[in-house]
């Protein structure tokens, strides 16, 4: 039986990149408990940890407001 995705109003894009992004947070946990990334991140080029923090800005807004389906005139109140 296929999954429908429809019921859940999620594509299948949109599951893959949940599934990549919880099991990439796995990977660094698993990573940061035998070595301390913070750490080693700030012992790293002023530039480097810039640029990691910029990365990782970047993609939050990416990911977090203009993910696949954005709409700005569909709030979730827009109806009501």
């Amino acid at each position: 039986m296929p999954i429908d995705f429809n019921i859940i109003n999620t594509s299948l894009l949109e599951i893959f990149i949940l599934l990549f992004s919880i099991i990439f947070v796995y990977i660094l946990e698993v990573i940061n408990t035998k070595v301390d990334l913070y750490g080693w991140l700030i012992k790293r080029n002023i530039i480097l940890r810039w640029l990691f923090y910029y990365i990782l800005i970047f993609s939050v807004i990416i990911f977090g407001i203009y993910g696949p389906g954005f709409s700005a005139s569909e709030f979730i109140y827009f109806q009501f």
